[in-house]
């Protein structure tokens, strides 16, 4: 079989890491779409998928995920080992069933006790009072959690991705008339830590409303200048201080699952945009709404229920089984993004930049932020080598100017070889690109985009394009937001939009599952949509059929 590469761009050019990647088929990292930097690379964005590989060999499934760090941009590539690929499958499936039913109490029972430690330990470390070789040290410790951290998520987010789709297979097996959206309805309105996370902004709010002075300063300022103005007042302070306690709480989440971006703890400007959005929104009652969409659910299931009564026991009882546990992946699902990754990432943020810190009063590198250019082992040499200096800057010039030329490009989506064969129809696999929306369809009308499905409904509307949640002040209500992706920490915004298209993802993402949770339209997976879509275009958003059209 003759093996068919994919163009390399003349302006992108590829140095392959190891004989026989060219003959690999890598795609770009959905979860990093812009530059990566050196350190963030490889002590960050890379121990997922290490985590990743963990989880695979515990449940013995056939695949390896491979990592490259091409032109600051990330890429990977799924590597099946196709040797008895059947009798693996069928072998690791049968843990996974297992896992599936006993997900919840492993996690509660055994991993987010495990992961409270690791919190634990963080929180309780002096950073700025321990000398640097202990600071060293506490850096390997750290690794050595993170990754542990990171192979927790995996033994959990792999059977919390599998139970969804095999309901919704059986779901549809059992009433192959339903649409694609009636058996992810039985999994809706559950309490989550995000949907907690949500009530709570939502109260601050409320509060906010309450303080005409608070109300006030919100209402007049932008977000960036918000803080100083409350400052400048007692019911200003007074509200600041519950702002504290939010953030506390919630706030070590960002935009991006990145080193370099500043969590809300650090910088609230994306909580602050959120709650000048909330005060001109009209009272509503969020633990109503949850309610209400969990009596629609209890009440689906009910009638479903006694259909189900005339078909033979064996079947009943599967049904239930995959209800029980495709409910519980979807809390889980949430609840595990709360304790593990954002707060691991936020803790492995502070110690890097108290690296950063500590170098920049010393000299060794010209501002904080430089750190994330450094490689590990640099950062290590600098800091083992102090009060002496090494001069790493013309490495790091060197690199934000290689940054700078890939920022604003649009790195090739995929590089290496077309796979050959047909696409791995085991259901780990399905189920993993029903959320990451890999297979990206063809557009199938005139001047329209065409992506999956996300939620279902037709809506018209203005366009407005984030690119990252400091771009949220530009929403207005009534607007169909189009991003890349939008994970948990875009919670806020969905209560105001009427609609929402995304780069990435597929039925089972998180863009979904909140457009969903929200009763709004959705298409996920458009790949082109924040390049092609304008802001203030008038644009149609068909979430049944996965269409985007331009009015």
């Amino acid at each position: 079989m003759t093996t068919e590469f994919i163009p390399i761009p003349p302006d992108f050019p590829v140095k392959w890491e190891e004989t026989g990647d060219e003959y690999l088929f890598w795609q770009l990292e959905p979860h990093f779409p812009k530059p990566v930097t050196p350190l963030d690379y490889h002590i960050n964005a890379r121990i997922p998928f290490v985590g990743f590989n963990k989880a695979l060999k515990a449940f013995r499934f056939p695949l390896e995920a491979r990592t490259r760090y091409i032109n600051t941009c990330y890429y990977v590539s799924y590597v099946y080992d196709n040797d008895g690929m059947e009798a693996k499958v069928k072998a690791s499936m049968e843990k996974l069933d297992i896992a599936m039913t006993t997900m919840m109490a492993s996690w509660k029972n055994e991993w987010l006790p495990e992961i409270m430690t690791h919190l634990d330990y963080w929180e309780s470390f002096d950073l700025t009072g321990v000398s640097m070789p202990a600071l060293l040290k506490h850096l390997d410790e750290t690794e050595k959690r993170v990754d542990r951290c990171w192979e927790i998520h995996f033994l959990l987010y792999l059977p919390m991705l599998l139970a969804p789709h095999l309901f919704g297979e059986m779901y549809h097996d059992l009433f192959p008339d339903s649409g694609p959206f009636e058996a992810l309805e039985l999994l809706a309105g559950f309490e989550n830590a995000n949907v907690e996370s949500s009530r709570a902004l939502w109260d601050l709010s409320r509060q906010a409303l309450a303080s005409p002075a608070v109300y006030k300063i919100l209402a007049e300022n932008d977000a960036a200048t918000v803080l100083p103005r409350l400052r400048d007042s007692a019911q200003g302070r007074s509200f600041l201080a519950e702002l504290d306690k939010y953030l506390e709480k919630y706030g070590k989440r960002g935009d991006r699952l990145t080193l370099p971006s500043p969590f809300w703890v650090e910088d609230p400007f994306p909580v602050i945009s959120s709650l000048q959005d909330y005060v001109n929104q009209p009272d509503r009652d969020l633990s109503a709404d949850l309610k209400a969409i969990k009596d629609r659910r209890e009440e689906k299931l009910a009638k479903i229920r006694e259909t189900l009564k005339d078909y033979p026991q064996p079947v009943v009882s599967q049904f239930e089984i995959l209800l029980k546990a495709a409910q519980e992946a979807q809390i889980l699902r949430e609840d595990h993004g709360h304790w593990i990754d954002f707060p691991v990432i936020y803790h492995l943020r502070r110690v890097v930049m108290e690296f950063g810190r500590r170098m920049t009063e010393a000299g060794v590198i010209d501002s904080r932020d430089d750190i994330f250019y450094l490689m590990p082992d640099e950062l290590r040499q600098a800091a083992a080598m102090l009060p002496r200096k090494t001069d790493f800057r013309g490495r790091i010039a060197e690199r934000r100017l290689t940054e700078k030329r890939f920022a604003d490009y649009s790195p090739p989506p995929t590089l290496g070889a077309l796979p050959s064969g047909a696409f791995p129809d085991d259901p780990l696999s399905i189920a993993f690109f029903k959320i990451e929306g890999f297979e990206l369809p063809v557009s199938e009308v005139p001047d329209g985009l065409s992506g999956h499905p996300g939620s279902g409904g037709t809506v018209r509307g203005r366009a407005k394009v984030l690119r990252s949640l400091s771009d949220a002040g530009k929403l207005e209500p009534g607007d169909i937001m189009v991003a890349i992706s939008a994970g948990p920490t875009w919670t806020p915004l969905f209560g105001s939009i009427a609609g929402l298209v995304t780069d990435i993802g597929g039925v089972l993402s998180h863009s979904a599952v909140l457009a969903r949770e929200y009763g709004i339209p959705a298409v996920v997976g458009v790949s082109t949509a924040t390049s092609v879509i304008q802001d203030g275009q008038i644009i149609e958003v068909d979430g049944d059929r996965g269409i985007v059209k331009k009015v």
